[in-house]
């Protein structure tokens, strides 16, 4: 979070109150988690980690391997991330969470690495809230934010041909505005 230089005492007391907020929403929410792997995801794993009986809604968005793209057949992807500097993007959108969707309590966000098959799962985010539209909020602004700011690439393979590709969401410059 990166604070301005404040000219007025009224400036300093909104901030401070802004703050003492966000905080606040900090402590509320029970967990935030976020990880990379090599193995099939779990889904119920994922949905056991959010599921809070203080919570009436869960929502998921579960992204998966097709056999196809633009008329090719596909037989697998292939995911590598810099880790590093994802891992801090996805930190920067679960606090852009926690301060937008106050309601929502738990997120279980993770991505595969590696070689993922047609048909499998490549990657999930799970939230829960006290109602469903912040959790369904969240969740599609977080997949939003996994494709357009998040260090993560994807190489699809074909039968007798293998390409990267562009995430058409991404957007370099985002890194620039922090």
């Amino acid at each position: 979070m990166a604070l301005s230089i404040l000219s007025r005492p009224s400036d300093l007391s909104r901030k401070r109150k802004s703050f003492s907020i966000f905080m606040l929403k900090i402590y509320i929410m029970q967990s935030l988690s976020f990880s990379f792997t090599h193995e099939e995801i779990d889904i119920s794993y994922h949905i056991n980690k959010v599921n809070d009986t203080s919570c009436g809604g869960v929502s998921m968005f579960l992204g998966t391997v097709r056999d196809n793209f633009q008329g090719r057949s596909v037989l697998y992807l292939d995911y590598t991330a810099y880790e590093k500097m994802a891992r801090k993007e996805v930190e920067k959108i679960m606090q852009e969470v926690v301060v937008e969707w106050p309601k929502v309590k738990h997120v279980s966000i993770e991505h595969r690495l590696g070689q993922v098959k047609i048909g499998k799962a490549s990657v999930i985010i799970v939230c829960s809230s006290s109602d469903r539209q912040s959790c369904q909020q969240a969740v599609s602004y977080i997949i939003e934010g996994l494709k357009s700011r998040v260090t993560i690439w994807k190489k699809e393979f074909g039968e007798d041909w293998a390409e990267w590709k562009a995430n058409l969401e991404w957007n370099p410059a985002s890194f620039l505005k922090n």
